[in-house]
């Protein structure tokens, strides 16, 4: 879970962990040549998918980019929730949708759509963390477990896996996900 910047009524209720991935970049997304010539610049009166469950959210948009984006606080109306990037994707082939807003993470590698935005900021510029309640001990052991973890050479090895057993996979690689990664040269063995 990201840490939802701006939202006080959800750390009134929840406490985070320290971040464990780096924050990811948002885009909209339409179909590969954007057929209805989609300008994610100005979404006054257009049809915006969310993937239903993602911190990708029209509350995300109308946090964050209202400075930059015209139409950024989405109506109601306007909003269309989809079970799923290929629901979305379905919808944009059924003209359900002008576009859909979603994390980088998701559309690397995908021939299936065509990024139409520039790469907007992240929505939590802190990063992805754990989400508990506050009546949750959870972080109380999780906290000190992330800290020895992104201390030890484990962590380097864990994110040089990411090279070495999925690199081969679209996405994003370990300088864009892991915090202090240093390559192949810090790991015991080591290229």
């Amino acid at each position: 879970m990201h840490r939802m910047a701006g939202h006080d009524r959800t750390q009134t209720v929840f406490d985070f962990s320290d971040e464990y991935e780096k924050s990811i970049t948002q885009v909209f997304v339409s179909l590969p040549g954007n057929p209805g010539n989609f300008d994610y610049r100005d979404l006054t009166g257009k049809k915006i998918g969310f993937v239903d469950g993602f911190s990708s959210s029209e509350q995300c948009v109308a946090d964050n980019y209202a400075d930059t984006i015209i139409g950024a606080d989405i109506p109601p109306e306007n909003v269309v929730r989809c079970p799923g990037i290929d629901g979305c994707i379905q919808a944009l082939r059924n003209n359900e949708i002008d576009a859909f807003f979603i994390s980088t993470a998701v559309t690397g590698g995908r021939t299936d759509v065509e990024v139409v935005s520039e790469l907007l900021p992240s929505c939590w510029p802190g990063g992805c963390a754990l989400m508990a309640r506050k009546d949750s001990c959870v972080l109380e052991w999780f906290q000190p477990a992330l800290k020895k973890l992104m201390s030890s050479p484990e962590y380097e090895e864990i994110c040089q896996n990411i090279i070495d057993e999925h690199g081969d996979q679209p996405g994003r690689g370990p300088d864009e996900m892991c915090f202090k990664f240093r390559g192949n040269d810090n790991i015991k063995g080591g290229q």
